[in-house]
């Protein structure tokens, strides 16, 4: 029988008691590599080093008792069995030994078993430790296992990140795209207005001529003419007309004619009356009565003439367009109010959604049909009255109609609407 090599701290202060304890451990099949000591400094020392199979100890030493040897072990957190050998103690004090801490009593007339105790605690110190380091790997394996459901749920965050990342930029993409697509529509659809309004100016241009003929002779034939009075108020209604073939011919020439930006003196209710003028045979085919309310004692205002024009061009053109039912009205009214003019003009017809209102002056935004409108104007419009320093209000409800009010400064700087170096439009 091979014995077992048992590398063991003995704690006796009698030689003969140590070599005894020896003796009955290599009877019982171990082979003690041991080191004696009897002192706390020696105990301690010892402790310093690790890789003790067992330690044995006498409970009566000179300098200190088993109690003391059992805390100094403890205080080392070293995991091997202590056994308390003594033939001084009762059994009460055993018992308190054992209770404390000892892993086992045997008293020096029966050391043959220890032997047995020693196998059997080596076993539980096997046990112990083996428990431990399962319990240390299951600890390792929960954490591990914590960390990688961690590691799952932010990669699950994660991919649901991307993922709303991801339909985010296609969302945008395709709103981008259908938002250049509309703007390519608009801006075809504006090329060809433009192109239109050249050929209206061009043929506007190409009846002027006949028409200043036709303007000379009536008037010829009236200076010279004795005519009879029915015939006169004939000839007078024909110049009459020519005079406002004439001035729709001039309104078309001015709103194709591009802007010099120089500003001059407005007389605005006249302006207003050369819109309202382009629109009559529009009006007349809609039904559309048109109510002037003119403020008497309007000063002139400064301006860049044919940009006024535009911008009240495109409201009234918005009001008719509103005025889809027969008997509609159209009322365009003038006031002073401090040192600015306004000009409302007010419509009965469908009126403007809720929802539409704060849109209403984005460029292409538009609630006509694709071939009435191409959500340029009022965004025009807005910008015209803002570099006037002025401003344009809305009022509607939807089935009552709107209220366009355009704010424009009577003073510009140090120039005011009463020069009178400037041409009134």
């Amino acid at each position: 029988m091979i014995a077992k090599r048992l590398r063991l701290l003995l704690i006796e202060d009698s030689e003969n008691d140590a070599l005894l304890v020896i003796e009955e451990l290599r009877q019982g099949g171990y082979d003690p590599d041991f080191t004696r000591v009897d002192t706390p400094q020696a105990l301690e020392a010892a402790l310093e080093n690790d890789g003790w199979d067992a330690v044995i100890t006498d409970f009566n030493l000179p300098s200190f008792t088993g109690f003391d040897v059992l805390r100094i072990v403890r205080a080392k957190e070293t995991d091997v069995p202590l056994i308390l050998i003594s033939g001084a103690i009762g059994e009460e004090q055993a018992a308190e030994a054992l209770k404390a801490g000892f892993h086992d009593f045997i008293i020096k007339d029966n050391l043959g078993r220890l032997a047995q105790v020693l196998e059997r605690e080596l076993r539980e110190v096997v046990i112990r430790r083996a428990r431990r380091e399962a319990e240390k790997t299951n600890d390792r394996l929960r954490l591990e296992i914590d960390r990688r459901k961690q590691a799952e749920e932010a990669l699950r965050q994660s991919e649901k990140r991307l993922q709303s990342i991801n339909d985010e930029l296609e969302r945008r993409v395709e709103q981008r795209t259908l938002e250049l697509q509309e703007t390519q529509k608009q801006f075809l659809h504006a090329e060809k207005l433009s192109a239109i309004g050249k050929l209206s100016a061009s043929i506007a241009h190409e009846f002027n001529n006949p028409l200043q003929g036709i303007l000379s002779v009536l008037k010829g034939v009236k200076k010279r003419a004795i005519l009879e009075e029915e015939d006169g108020q004939l000839l007078d209604a024909a110049i009459n007309e020519s005079d406002r073939i004439k001035d729709l011919i001039r309104g078309l020439q001015d709103f194709n004619r591009p802007s010099s930006g120089r500003k001059a003196v407005m007389d605005m209710p006249q302006a207003l009356d050369s819109l309202l003028l382009l629109h009559k045979s529009d009006f007349y085919g809609k039904q559309i009565s048109v109510v002037r309310n003119y403020a008497e004692n309007l000063p002139y205002i400064l301006a860049v003439p044919d940009q006024i024009k535009q911008v009240f061009l495109n409201l009234i053109t918005n009001a008719a367009d509103a005025c889809d039912k027969s008997g509609g009205v159209i009322t365009v009214s003038t006031w002073r109010e401090d040192e600015r003019m306004a000009v409302a003009i007010k419509d009965n017809g469908v009126g403007i959604k809720p929802e539409d209102m704060e849109r209403i002056f984005q460029p292409f935004y538009t609630t006509k049909a694709e071939v009435k409108g191409t959500g340029l104007g009022l965004s025009i419009s807005y910008g015209i009255v803002k570099k006037h320093h002025g401003e344009i209000r809305v009022e509607s409800r939807p089935g009552e109609g709107a209220t366009f009010t355009v704010m424009l400064p009577i003073k510009d700087g140090e120039e005011t609407a009463f020069a009178t170096d400037k041409k009134v439009v």
